[in-house]
């Protein structure tokens, strides 16, 4: 296959799936399978953003903040940020008359162990409505603060971050409809069984990626489940009733089947055998060639002396 050389990003993302010599027959089936890597990987990254709670690396209320709304990966990227404010230092505070905080800073970088060089950056920060920004531009390229705002957030004493700076493409709780995307044409074995359980599968986790943040959608969610279940055993089971529970909520199940109990262990009578290891024939062989050698030799020397003495 043969591809611009615009497509850098395109040649990472299939790499190890089609090469140079791969025919388009090939690229089809392998896209899929491609595609599927990649969303595995942003599932990982999900859970681990929804279940791996970062530790602090100070005692920062906006750390805490952040923390708690980015995911996984951008908060290690943040934290990174937050472990160089003490290389910074606020050189100089003009107040503008239209109200803007002008903060300079000098970042010294550390190269080898050593401050080898040293930066001097403008941070802006306007008190009416909490409008920040740094000639750096980091947020503008990374969608992250940089070093020298967290050191002005530090220096002007500020416990909190407006939400305009948390952009929603970093969002843990961020829904991504894209990662229930399925093409069942890379899937040629998949039984109909297994695609119609992936259809309703698909349906159960949007409602719960959808009622997530919001406590009252996860109760009324779990009503409906619960009610749903009921009415689908019902069905299942031959009509099977429901008993409501006193405070208006559905039972789950109704429980007039037979209970199975586990069955009853009898106690052998008489002694348990001494030895039931398994044996092999010419074990067995040897062992009784033994015993009969044995009875053959104290015969004969007993009939040895009753004819020396006769």
């Amino acid at each position: 296959m043969v591809s611009t050389q615009r497509s850098e990003s395109m040649h990472a993302f299939f790499d190890g799936f089609v090469n140079s010599k791969s025919t388009l027959k090939l690229f089809v089936e392998q896209y899929e399978i491609a595609i599927q890597k990649n969303i595995q990987k942003e599932m990982n990254a999900d859970y681990q953003s929804k279940c791996v709670m970062l530790k602090p690396v100070s005692t920062f209320q906006w750390e805490k903040q952040l923390l708690g709304e980015y995911t996984h990966n951008i908060g290690l990227l943040l934290q990174v940020e937050i472990k160089k404010i003490s290389s910074c230092n606020v050189e100089d505070v003009a107040i503008g008359e239209d109200g803007v905080h002008r903060c300079k800073i000098k970042e010294m970088r550390l190269v080898h162990n050593v401050f080898h060089k040293e930066y001097t950056y403008t941070v802006e920060y306007r008190p009416f409505g909490e409008y920040i920004s740094c000639n750096c531009r980091r947020y503008e390229f990374k969608g992250i603060f940089c070093v020298h705002i967290f050191k002005v957030l530090v220096y002007k004493d500020i416990n909190h971050v407006h939400d305009r700076y948390i952009m929603k493409r970093w969002w843990a709780r961020e829904y991504r409809p894209h990662s229930s995307i399925v093409f069942a044409g890379g899937y040629p074995h998949m039984t109909e069984e297994f695609k119609v359980f992936q259809d309703m599968e698909r349906s159960f986790v949007k409602c719960a990626d959808a009622a997530i943040t919001d406590p009252h959608a996860i109760k009324m969610v779990k009503e409906a489940h619960e009610k749903l279940l009921v009415d689908i055993m019902n069905i299942n089971r031959g009509g099977l009733i429901s008993n409501p529970s006193p405070n208006g909520e559905n039972a789950r199940i109704s429980t007039d089947l037979p209970v199975i109990l586990d069955p009853l262990v009898s106690i052998p009578r008489g002694r348990p055998r001494a030895d039931t290891r398994l044996r092999s024939n010419f074990e067995i062989n040897t062992t009784h060639n033994r015993r009969g050698g044995g009875q053959t030799g104290s015969r004969g020397r007993r009939s040895n002396r009753g004819q020396g003495v006769a």
